[in-house]
């Protein structure tokens, strides 16, 4: 009977420890399931950060590539306003810093307006507005006065040649109609400019008469005509 019952025993223990066993296997299994779940995560989490840092990275480039687009304009646009005078640059700069003391902000330089549509053309343009280019605009007198204190602040006296000239006109929102223009199959300095300010265009109108002065590609064409 002792050995039954020690039979007995021996085989509940070992029934025991196979379901103890089965129960860590269980265990184990949940567990290796889980670190998998963890692995799975860790590494998405990371293709997350690192498409992250490649998306910021790619926004960078591209923010610093404007960046750069930007002072090139800047740049540039100094570079094209200098032709017009040494101190173009620091007259522009005081015009914006006193922009409040103006009741019309002063236009120019004239030329930083026009456009010239046709290279061939450029030194008749020259010669017949090539004085009016640095000039400056103002709507009255009163701005005129404000406009000349800044000239004689940003132009050394004794470099007068360089101050430009300032004149006084009311401003215009369109071009003059009813035009006095040659023929259509001339071509005029103003048909050879384009031109961003309506009251530079009468401007030119006024002092150079561009709808009027024909262009022409030879002398003895001119001399026919005239």
């Amino acid at each position: 009977a002792t050995g039954n019952n020690d039979y007995e025993k021996a085989c509940q223990r070992i029934n025991e420890l196979h379901i103890l066993i089965n129960e860590q296997r269980q265990i184990l299994s949940m567990k290796e399931n889980e670190q998998g779940n963890f692995r799975q995560l860790y590494d998405d989490e990371r293709q997350t950060l690192f498409n992250d840092q490649s998306t910021l990275k790619q926004h960078e480039d591209t923010l610093r590539r404007k960046r750069g687009g930007i002072q090139q304009l800047k740049a540039a646009k100094q570079d094209r306003v200098t032709i017009y005078g040494r101190y173009t640059l620091a007259i522009l700069k005081e015009i914006d810093r006193n922009a409040h003391r103006f009741k019309q902000i002063p236009i120019g330089p004239v030329g930083k307006h026009i456009r010239l549509v046709d290279r061939k053309w450029a030194i008749a343009v020259e010669q017949a507005i090539g004085n009016s280019m640095q000039g400056y605009l103002c709507s009255c007198r009163d701005d005129e006065r404000v406009l000349l204190e800044i000239l004689s602040r940003c132009v050394p006296a004794q470099e007068m040649d360089y101050r430009p000239n300032v004149t006084v006109m009311k401003y215009q929102s369109k071009v003059y109609q009813n035009l006095r223009l040659p023929p259509s199959s001339f071509t005029t300095i103003l048909s050879m400019l384009q031109i961003d300010n309506p009251t530079v265009t009468c401007f030119l109108i006024d002092h150079a008469r561009i709808e009027q002065r024909v262009l022409m590609d030879n002398y003895e064409t001119a001399r026919r005509i005239m």
